[in-house]
């Protein structure tokens, strides 16, 4: 049960600028984080021939890309649609081989679940996943240096995603790491902030669907459209 969605479909987004000319689309990513795209045209009529109707690239992170420009081929209505498709991380970057500390401060705790488990961590994004049974509270630590990307904390026990309040962070070889069932208002890192490994990024709780307080842990690669 610690599948979640996090909200980034308005955070990498077309923005489209309209001319007497024609418009422009615009790709806007706003996350802390390069993102793989793919920009598809659809059903384009009384439109300029295009030298291409898909687009993939990748996008820096915090950019705001001029994309595309469309023009009518004659006199009259110019119609389009078009599709977004985005994953995190630049498949580009070699995942370099790392030793991870356990992501807590102190104490020792019981995994209660590893990858492939009886009761979840068998789709794609937690497949490999491990939880570990510790109280609400327990300090939890950065794993592996990086840039937090993403966290939220607003959630409270028994009310939100399935996962519960998380961070994610990205390390230097595109590789992440996820951090999930924190406590309500117990992220203290933000947005954009790098850390360091064993730095404090994080309380642990029991949010989201959970039988008992844990922490869900998770190392994620990047395979381009796929997105794990």
């Amino acid at each position: 049960g610690d599948r979640f969605v996090e909200k980034f479909d308005t955070r990498v987004r077309v923005e489209v600028q309209k001319h007497a000319s024609g418009d422009v689309l615009t790709l806007v990513n706003e996350l802390h984080a390069p993102v793989e795209i793919e920009l598809l045209i659809k059903d384009a009529r009384n439109v300029a021939p295009l030298s291409a109707s898909k687009i993939h690239r990748v996008l820096p992170e915090r950019s705001k890309t001029p994309i595309l420009q469309l023009k009518p081929h004659h006199a009259g209505k110019m119609t389009y649609r078009h599709s977004l498709r985005f994953a995190l991380s630049d498949p580009k970057m070699e995942p370099l081989n790392f030793a991870y500390p356990v992501p807590w401060a102190s104490g020792q705790y019981k995994v209660s679940q590893g990858p492939g488990g009886k009761h979840s961590h068998r789709d794609e994004k937690g497949r490999h996943a491990v939880d570990i049974a510790m109280p609400v509270g327990t300090r939890i630590a950065a794993a592996r240096g990086g840039k937090v990307v993403s966290t939220d904390q607003n959630q409270r026990e028994g009310n939100g995603s399935r996962a519960g309040n998380y961070v994610r962070i990205l390390h230097d070889d595109g590789t992440m790491s996820v951090y999930l069932h924190l406590k309500q208002n117990g992220v203290v890192v933000k947005e954009g902030q790098r850390v360091k490994a064993g730095e404090l990024i994080a309380y642990s709780g029991n949010t989201g669907t959970s039988t008992g307080a844990h922490l869900h842990f998770v190392v994620q690669n990047k395979v381009g459209m796929k997105e794990i």
